[in-house]
C-alpha cells in the first residue's frame, strides 16, 4: 500500500498561512477532518487533500463567508444562487475600486478631459429634495440625508452617493450657487421605505474630475458643451458622484475624485 504523506499541525499552518487555533474551529464546524489523530498525544496529521480544503476554507472567508456559511455551502445545504449573487456582489465592488484606482494613476489633465458615454444603472436610493444657498449648505444636506439612510440599516455601500442638479439660476448647474438639489443615497434592492426613490437607469455622458471641488464648475460647462457639441440632448439633471473626497484624502484636495454625469436621450 501506498504510504499516505501526512504533515503536521505545524506545517499545515506555515503552508495554508492559518493558526492551529483555526484548524481546530474548523475541525469544530465540521469543515475539517485531519487524515489522521493520534489517540494517545492528540497530536493530529493532515494531507493534501485536508490541505485544499482548507485553502478552499480560506478563500470563501476572505470573500466575507461566515465558517458556518461555508458549511451550509460544502454540504449542499445553501441555496448556490445566493452564494453567486454574493460573489457577483463583490465582484461589482472589486471592479469599482480597480477603476477607481485606474483614475488615481492618470494625470489630472487626462481625468478632466476625457468625456465617455455610459449607461447609468437601475438604482434604489434614499432621497431627499432640498434647497441649497452654496457648497456648504448642500455638504451638511447630503450628511444628513447620508446619516438617515444608514439607520434604516438598508444602505447599500457598494455604489456611491450622488446629488442631482434639480434646478439652478446660472447657465450650468453649480454646488456652489443657489440650486435645488436631489441627495441621493444608495439603498439595497428593492428599497420601497422611508423617502424612496428609484432610478431607472439611462445613458449618459460622464466625465471624472480630479481635483478640488471649487474647480467642478469648469468641468461641469465642459460636459455641457461636448453635449452641445455631439448634438447630445440632455434627458435629465446633472448627476455629481461623491467617489473619493474628504473621508478619504482630507485635505489633500488635488486627490478628489468626482463623477459629472448627464443623462442624455437615446
Amino acid at each position: 500500500m501506498e504510504k499516505v504523506k501526512t504533515f503536521q499541525v505545524k506545517e499545515v499552518a506555515a503552508i495554508c498561512k492559518v493558526t492551529r487555533k483555526a484548524l481546530l474551529i474548523y475541525e469544530q464546524k465540521g469543515l475539517l477532518t485531519p487524515y489522521r489523530v493520534n489517540d494517545e498525544t492528540g497530536y493530529r496529521y493532515y494531507n493534501a487533500e485536508n490541505i485544499s480544503k482548507i485553502m478552499h476554507i480560506r478563500k470563501f472567508q476572505s470573500f466575507g463567508f461566515s465558517l458556518d456559511e461555508i458549511a451550509e455551502y460544502l454540504s449542499d445545504t445553501k441555496e448556490l444562487s445566493d452564494v453567486l449573487a454574493r460573489l457577483n456582489k463583490l465582484k461589482e465592488e472589486l471592479d469599482e475600486t480597480i477603476e477607481q484606482l485606474k483614475l488615481r494613476t492618470m494625470t489630472e489633465e487626462y481625468d478632466n478631459q476625457n468625456i465617455l458615454k455610459v449607461r447609468l444603472p437601475r438604482q434604489y436610493c434614499y432621497a431627499r429634495k432640498a434647497p441649497s444657498q452654496g457648497y456648504e449648505e448642500a455638504l451638511n444636506n447630503l450628511r444628513e440625508t447620508h446619516l438617515a439612510a444608514i439607520k434604516t440599516g438598508l444602505a447599500d455601500r457598494t455604489p456611491k452617493m450622488y446629488t442631482a442638479v434639480l434646478s439652478h439660476a446660472g447657465e450650468y448647474p453649480d454646488v456652489y450657487a443657489p440650486c435645488e438639489m436631489l441627495y441621493c443615497i444608495p439603498m439595497v434592492e428593492g428599497y420601497d421605505g422611508e423617502s424612496a426613490h428609484v432610478d431607472a437607469g439611462s445613458a449618459a455622458l460622464t466625465l471624472f474630475h480630479r481635483g478640488a471641488y471649487s474647480a467642478l464648475p469648469q468641468s461641469v460647462k465642459r460636459l455641457y458643451d461636448y453635449a452641445a457639441a455631439e448634438g447630445a440632448q440632455p434627458n435629465g439633471p446633472l448627476r455629481l458622484i461623491w467617489l473619493e473626497g474628504p473621508p478619504v484624502h482630507g485635505p489633500h484636495e488635488e486627490k478628489y475624485l468626482t463623477q459629472l454625469a448627464l443623462p442624455i436621450k437615446e
